[in-house]
């Protein structure tokens, strides 16, 4: 399905019924990133799960103007008052990376409608230049299936991974190379001149109070988004939990998926709809 907004598509997928809950995947990917990670977890549950793909990812339109967080989130913002709210009072929020950079920025303008947010490896500071990373980077690698790898599925797969095998290979594959294939990259050096908010969104929450059930889930050899600038705004949120998984970095999902699994439905444990 399409949201239409200001003449540009955004693509979603709705599956289910029930409390509604958005799914925002990281820059670059699409939503098939979020939907193979968490609809096992909630296929059986009643929420309805509205997974997308951002504006010029995927197959959803580049927004119109400057392509920008902001514009990203106008979009965004669009769709959850225009699409969600018309049914719901209330929803979720479960985001990736880049994604809950975006989440916070959707808190910040509209918090009494999101009942609480789940944050996978959530990017804190949009600039990778800003960002605290860890200082070990440990790999654990099936040797036999890594010499299996082309070249270039090498040098596409191996820098963020932290198990290196053919289950997680796969994975990679399914979740986030066939995003990253279809990412139009016209105009990414307009989106990282643009990648950060002209706002301090973190600032705003501070301020904000705000009571929802807020998890954070990060991997201990993260290289792309780390996990101590997190700690920074945790005391922005009233309830909060805060999980670094070992043997694990940016693609804590299908690196370590029985932690991962438990700690979504932790989460979901926190509401009673």
């Amino acid at each position: 399905m399409y949201y239409i907004y200001k003449d540009k598509k955004l693509f979603y997928q709705t599956i289910g019924s029930g409390q509604a809950a958005l799914f925002i995947h990281g820059r670059g990917c699409d939503h098939l990133l979020m939907k193979n990670a968490f609809e096992p977890i909630f296929q059986d549950k009643n929420y309805k799960r509205y997974y997308l793909d951002l504006p010029g990812m995927g197959k959803s339109d580049h927004p119109n103007g400057i392509y920008s967080s902001e514009a990203i989130l106008e979009v965004l913002e669009g769709f959850v008052r225009d699409v969600i709210l018309k049914d719901n009072d209330q929803f979720l929020i479960l985001a990736q990376s880049y994604g809950a950079y975006l989440a916070r920025g959707l808190l910040a303008k509209m918090s009494q409608k999101v009942a609480g947010m789940f944050l996978l490896c959530p990017g804190i500071l949009a600039m990778k230049e800003d960002r605290t990373l860890p200082i070990y980077h440990e790999k654990t690698i099936d040797e036999n299936f890594l010499k299996t790898l082309k070249q270039e599925e090498k040098e596409a797969y191996l820098p963020m991974a932290v198990q290196v095998n053919q289950e997680t290979f796969d994975r990679w594959l399914s979740d986030i190379k066939v995003g990253l294939d279809s990412f139009d990259k016209r105009r990414l050096k307009e989106f990282i001149h643009n990648y950060s908010f002209t706002y301090d969104v973190d600032d705003i929450i501070k301020k904000l109070n705000y009571q929802g059930p807020v998890s954070f889930l990060m991997g201990r050899y993260d290289n792309v988004v780390g996990y101590q600038d997190a700690f920074t705004i945790l005391d922005h949120y009233k309830r909060a939990s805060f999980q670094v998984v070992d043997q694990a970095g940016h693609y804590l999902q299908f690196e370590q998926v029985s932690i991962f699994n438990q700690s979504v439905e932790n989460w979901l444990s926190s509401f009673d709809f």
